[in-house]
């Protein structure tokens, strides 16, 4: 699903799922329902480039969801699954780029996991938060020009700024970022069946 506050469209996608033709429509219908929105930020529960190193962790969903988040011109994408904080260069096609997504990977803040803490960063990292156990959390601030992040972790009840960075503004090409006739003729057809299926059952 996804939603607009302000000048920012927030787009939900189940990471579980990897049939990437789902991602595209609900990519596809929230980007042309919010054509005007400064910022386009995605939400979901796998990180496409976590602290772990993806190439291992998450190997199908980077494969399946990083093209269509770059063809849908995505600024930020918010994720979670090993509980650490970490946030990525911003990246196309895996390569550190000045106008590529920013990965941010939010920690927990309840603590992070032991289990899966690394002093080292995969390269693509441009931060991280080695020391395990301390809940953190990050603040974003959304103007017209960037997006402010600001990490903070928790110990003894005093929070501690462990990372900063901005995202600019950059003009943004959406020529490219249509769905595919093949996509939609499919997406209509199930649609079809599953109302038909629902009236029938019914």
């Amino acid at each position: 699903y996804y939603f607009a506050r302000g000048n920012v469209l927030f787009i939900i996608l189940e990471s579980n799922n990897l049939t990437a033709w789902d991602h595209e429509v609900v990519l596809d219908k929230a980007v042309h329902a919010y054509p005007d929105a400064q910022w386009r930020v995605v939400m979901l529960h796998h990180s496409l480039y976590s602290c772990e190193n993806s190439e291992t962790d998450a190997p199908m969903l980077r494969k399946i969801l990083t093209p269509l988040l770059q063809k849908y011109n995505v600024d930020l994408v918010l994720g979670g699954h090993t509980h650490r904080y970490s946030r990525s260069y911003p990246l196309f096609d895996g390569q550190i780029t000045e106008n590529g997504i920013v990965y941010l990977e939010g920690g927990c803040a309840s603590g992070c996991n032991s289990k899966a803490s690394r002093d080292d960063l995969p390269s693509y990292s441009a931060a991280g938060f080695p020391r395990s156990g301390l809940p953190v959390y990050c603040a974003l601030q959304f103007s017209e020009t960037e997006i402010k992040m600001t990490a903070y972790a928790v110990e003894n009840g005093e929070s501690t700024q462990i990372d900063a960075a901005i995202i600019q503004a950059h003009q943004r090409n959406d020529e490219a970022a249509q769905m595919s006739p093949i996509i939609y003729i499919l997406h209509f057809i199930l649609s079809l069946g599953g109302k038909l299926f629902s009236v029938w059952y019914q």
